[in-house]
């Protein structure tokens, strides 16, 4: 019981000083999902993987990128989004623009 009480004392406040060394996968901000939050329709979805050669220690492998667009609307505006995956950096990026119709 002690032992779980060191651990809750030393690892909880590393955790939440430090929440992107913890959730590096995690988009940054999240905006696809708050424009889903907020009420925004999606209308279109359409994906990409693009296959490239790999960077520095890791040139030998396929370095994939996946990537996922979206259109939004709401009261009349659209919105462009995208989402992509990068295999060797493991990092998950969005974003998003104004669209005129």
């Amino acid at each position: 019981m002690q032992k779980k009480n060191v651990v809750r004392k030393i690892f909880l406040p590393f955790f939440l000083l430090f929440p992107g060394i913890t959730s590096n996968s995690l988009a940054s901000e999240n905006i696809i999902a708050k424009l889903r939050a907020s009420g925004w329709q999606q209308v279109e979805k359409f994906e990409e993987v693009r296959r490239l050669n790999g960077q520095g220690q890791y040139k030998n492998l396929v370095r994939v990128i996946h990537v996922s667009h979206f259109v939004f609307v709401k009261n009349d505006q659209r919105k462009a989004c995208w989402m992509s995956y990068d295999s060797q950096q493991d990092q998950i990026k969005e974003g998003c623009r104004g669209v005129d119709q």
